[in-house]
């Protein structure tokens, strides 16, 4: 998978001893220890803050993703049109997948948001914890991405935040 649709850009950071874009590896091969990983990211990107990571499968073409700025933190899952219409005609969500996503609480895709979405608050009682169940939940539940398969993109997010039209070069 190339860009993820409508994938927010990054910047460095001020910081001389920042290490919030760390490699890009995913060790889980279970559930329990997908959860924990993410966790471990998010609770990161937290304490960082401007932060984003985006969690794709190759394999099913789908992904999730989430921000992390003054605003608090938002999650995303991927949606048919930020897949593209030919990707989506392959690999799109099915009209199960997205009353799944429903159910799971994510909000539709909107005129301001081309994925799905959900906003936490990150001075919640262990907002990481809850994030990362919500991603692990529906990479298994909804996208079917296996743990073995996944890929972990984690970097500043720029101030503000800019989205980057689906299939756009993000360094143009």
């Amino acid at each position: 998978m190339s860009d993820p649709g409508g994938m927010l850009t990054g910047m460095g950071c001020t910081d001389f001893d920042c290490d919030i874009e760390f490699p890009p590896t995913l060790t889980a091969t279970s559930p329990l220890a997908l959860f924990e990983e993410l966790r471990g990211v998010v609770e990161r990107c937290l304490a960082h803050g401007d932060c984003f990571f985006i969690v794709e499968s190759e394999v099913v073409h789908r992904y999730v993703q989430g921000l992390v700025d003054d605003d608090g933190l938002v999650l995303e899952s991927v949606s048919n049109t930020s897949l593209g219409n030919e990707c989506a005609t392959e690999h799109g969500l099915s009209a199960e997948d997205q009353r799944h996503l429903a159910r799971l609480g994510w909000a539709p895709p909107d005129e301001r948001n081309p994925n799905w979405f959900r906003h936490l608050d990150a001075d919640a009682h262990h907002p990481a914890a809850l994030a990362a169940e919500i991603l692990v939940r529906t990479l298994l539940e909804v996208h079917r991405a296996e743990p073995p398969d996944l890929d972990l993109i984690v970097c500043h997010a720029a101030e503000p935040a800019e989205r980057v039209p689906v299939g756009a070069d993000p360094n143009r």
